[in-house]
């Protein structure tokens, strides 16, 4: 828990002027350095017009003068999110190159642009959402799970159980896993804070209850109740859940448990997580000033 739900947008940085050339990028954005045209712009007196670009479900006439010119200019700018397809995303949209996510692109930035980001800002959030070089793996292995094995969508989220703001995602996560059973899959990592000290003792209550296999139980009473993080709590809630106490206390005490956290632990610092809650949407990182189920119907497109 740093800071507020999220990752927030960055500070609004000043609008530089659109350019119609496509930018020499490095890695993935390295598309090409040769000036390429949209619209009925020009590069050379004997090129000639391309007809206005059409984006499937999308009306660029909805935007206003201003909008459109960065839309445009943007999707001639930016390289296609396929890394097999090197060309901008309005070429790719105008030959129907092979490659499904170009609208999706186009849409995404759109969306960016009537929401009022600079134009720096947009290629940063294109970046984040369509840079396959943005996509981080993370392992599943023994963590707590939900959805099955088949799904085209995996959510894994660091979070801790004393963290408020994790809390707040609980009902968010929970209503995409239960409205797709069929696609998406819910991974849970242990990540308690080192500004809770209750934070790593209720992880473990929560692993212990798990090894009964009642994880989930005790998942949702732990964020619910996050101001009862005492042993006496956790022994009240195993109760309640009908566990075998004794093993409960056992497990929950153990040095299986704490190992078992500091795996988890070790892992968020590999892929550079550093505050919670992390969410992440087969391997890319959720941005939370979007819609969950909107970003996973991406995915499944």
């Amino acid at each position: 828990m740093l800071g507020p739900l999220g990752p927030q947008r960055p500070k609004s940085l000043p609008e530089k002027e659109s350019k119609l050339t496509v930018r020499r990028f490095v890695g993935w954005f390295a598309v090409s350095s040769i000036g390429l045209t949209i619209a009925t712009s020009a590069c050379g007196p004997s090129a000639p017009a391309l007809a206005p670009l059409q984006i499937p479900a999308a009306n660029l006439d909805e935007l206003t003068a201003r909008e459109k010119k960065e839309v445009l200019a943007l999707l001639h700018e930016l390289p296609a999110p396929c890394r097999d397809v090197a060309v901008p995303i309005d070429q790719c949209i105008r030959e129907a190159r092979k490659c499904g996510r170009c609208v999706l692109a186009a849409h995404f930035i759109i969306k960016s642009v009537r929401d009022g980001m600079a134009h720096e800002q947009s290629i940063e959030a294109y970046k984040a959402r369509f840079d396959p070089n943005a996509v981080r793996t993370i392992p599943a292995d023994d963590s707590p799970s939900q959805g099955p094995e088949t799904a085209r969508v995996t959510i894994v989220e660091f979070a801790d159980f004393q963290c408020p703001f994790c809390a707040k995602t609980v009902p968010m996560i929970d209503k995409v896993v239960a409205a797709n059973p069929a696609d998406v899959k819910f991974v849970f990592k242990y990540m308690p804070l080192p500004m809770h000290s209750r934070g790593e003792p209720t992880a473990r209550a929560a692993w212990a209850a798990g090894k009964q296999g009642k994880f989930w139980e005790m998942h949702h009473l732990l964020f619910q109740n996050q101001h009862a993080a005492q042993d006496r709590d956790f022994e009240k809630f195993a109760t309640d859940l009908g566990l075998d106490v004794k093993k409960f206390l056992s497990d929950y005490a153990s040095p299986e448990g704490k190992e078992r956290i500091e795996k988890d632990v070790k892992l968020a610092n590999e892929v550079g997580v550093h505050a919670t809650p992390a969410v992440f949407v087969n391997g890319r990182e959720f941005d939370f000033a979007e819609d969950l189920q909107t970003w996973v119907d991406r995915e499944m497109k």
